[in-house]
């Protein structure tokens, strides 16, 4: 009977050497294709069973079928496939964030409080973020002077961030979780107050610049925020019909706002620029920079 024995010893070390390698592959093979379906597929569930030291050939087909029927799942969406997560850094999620945030309002406010917040979580991974860390920041922030509302609206921000994570795939849905778990702080109920007309006239009369009494004319008769007036173009004046369209609110929605006399006044008295949409613009046609610090100059004014 034909025998690697009866070979001679230069062909039977070889010979042997094939025989183990194949018995070595057809015990694994199965082993093999378990742990490709567990990494690709998410199913930790043994695909062929052992019988001894043997896996026996009927298991290795079934597992073959079942890899086969759990591919099709997938593919059908009938089952989840495995949710790979990147290893993001909180300063590449804000990073993204902001190009996303770009086309929308309040864009330069978002960026502001986006450069706070990877000064303070730059470097730590997104699947590192608990609800201790984060309550944490809230304390530091409270402990620093910053009043509720403030550390609410940071938080506020951080929380899409991480929403806006999660529908990219960046984060795994424990993590966001855990995000959502912290709570805001309770703010202390606003109080609403009416400037009484004295007042007016005195804020009025701080007014140096003509174009900052004309603004904070708008703003006194109207109720319109700063953003809102500086952003405003001559597209949206409807002197006829009396009324202004604000196209970039703070909540993003479009309204129309009503004029009385004194803010027809303003606007009728406002020379419209042609080489410039914009109501209210500096000397080179762009929107009117100078008035956050000249708004503050002429509050700090009125109440010293």
């Amino acid at each position: 009977m034909f025998s690697i024995a009866s070979q001679s010893p230069r062909l039977a070390a070889p010979a042997l050497l094939v025989s183990l390698a194949i018995r070595v592959v057809v015990r694994i093979s199965p082993i093999i294709l378990d742990v490709a379906a567990f990494i690709g597929y998410g199913t930790p569930t043994l695909l062929a069973r052992s019988s001894g030291n043997r896996y026996e050939s009927g298991d290795y087909k079934a597992a073959l079928k079942e890899l086969a029927n759990h591919r099709k799942d997938v593919s059908d969406g009938k089952r989840a496939a495995t949710q790979k997560v990147r290893n993001v850094s909180f300063a590449e999620l804000a990073e993204e964030y902001m190009k996303w945030a770009k086309p929308q309002g309040a864009y330069t406010s978002k960026v502001y409080m986006a450069r706070q917040l990877v000064g303070r979580f730059g470097t730590i991974p997104l699947r590192r973020f608990s609800v201790h860390l984060l309550e944490g920041y809230q304390q530091e922030l409270l402990a620093s002077g910053k009043a509720a509302a403030t550390v609410n609206r940071k938080m506020a921000m951080l929380k899409h961030l991480f929403h806006k994570c999660s529908d990219w795939g960046w984060v795994d849905d424990d993590t966001l979780r855990t995000v959502r778990k912290v709570k805001m702080l309770k703010e202390p109920a606003g109080r609403l107050r009416y400037l009484a007309p004295e007042e007016v006239q005195r804020l009025l009369k701080e007014c140096n610049n003509p174009l900052l009494r004309a603004i904070v004319t708008i703003a006194v008769n109207s109720g319109m925020r700063r953003g809102e007036i500086l952003n405003l173009t001559w597209d949206n004046v409807d002197l006829r019909n009396g009324y202004l369209l604000v196209t970039q609110s703070k909540n993003g929605d479009r309204r129309e706002v009503p004029i009385n006399a004194a803010v027809r006044e303003v606007l009728a008295g406002t020379v419209r620029r042609l080489d410039s949409p914009h109501v209210f613009c500096d000397e080179k046609g762009k929107v009117f920079k100078g008035g956050r610090n000249a708004f503050e100059r002429v509050h700090n004014s009125l109440h010293s």
